[in-house]
């Protein structure tokens, strides 16, 4: 398990997670924690079980992390 990070009751790979990290850092223009990347990735199952699914961070899960993030940090920010 030493590049892996349990998400959930998901094994996601160490550099898989980095790579959501970097997406949303793009997408906001914020600094991104592990627990809040971590909280997002339970927030988005369909993103996650891609992910992890294909173990890839593919197209398709880029333009999915793009567009949840948006919609989850506006949320978040309104509660």
């Amino acid at each position: 398990m030493g590049n892996d990070r349990q998400i959930g009751r998901f094994l996601m790979r160490q550099a898989h997670f980095e790579q959501v990290r970097e997406h949303l850092r793009t997408a906001l223009d914020i600094a991104v924690t592990d627990d809040v990347l971590e909280a997002f990735l339970l927030a988005n199952g369909p993103i996650l079980g891609m992910i992890v699914g294909y173990d890839e961070v593919e197209t398709e899960a880029r333009y999915m992390i793009w567009n949840a993030a948006d919609l989850y940090f506006d949320k978040r920010q309104l509660s």
